[in-house]
């Protein structure tokens, strides 16, 4: 015999998934913040300037950008499209519903805007 599955462990089996889905985003994050600290504070400020490792982080490498900010740009890319997804589906959820067909133009304009357009 088959037992159907309630309301309540559905419920709860997914919180589990979300709060799973969540903790693999922080562990991601976490694990990209600590290169991008060591490369944008630790390399760039802390070691003294005649440090070969910070020379070599602050020299142009292409089109007169140093090297510091492009591993700091893919080290961020990852963060802003894996993690941050939450807030992009969110924002662009709210601006559909906002500009659907029937929204009064004046609302459109002052109820624009939320938390999740601002992340």
């Amino acid at each position: 015999m088959v037992q159907e599955q309630g309301v309540d462990d559905r419920a709860e089996v997914l919180a589990r998934r979300e709060q799973n889905a969540l903790l693999t985003r922080l562990l991601v994050a976490f694990a990209f913040s600590i290169p991008a600290f060591i490369v944008g504070i630790v390399f760039v400020s802390l070691l003294p300037p005649t440090s070969a490792l910070r020379n070599y982080f602050t020299e142009p490498l292409w089109i007169n950008v140093p090297r510091s900010t492009w591993a700091l740009f893919f080290l961020a890319t990852p963060i802003w499209l894996f993690v941050d997804d939450i807030f992009h589906l969110k924002a662009i959820t709210e601006i559909l519903n906002l500009w659907r067909r029937g929204t009064p133009l004046f609302q459109r304009f002052l109820k624009f805007g939320s938390m999740n357009l601002l992340v």
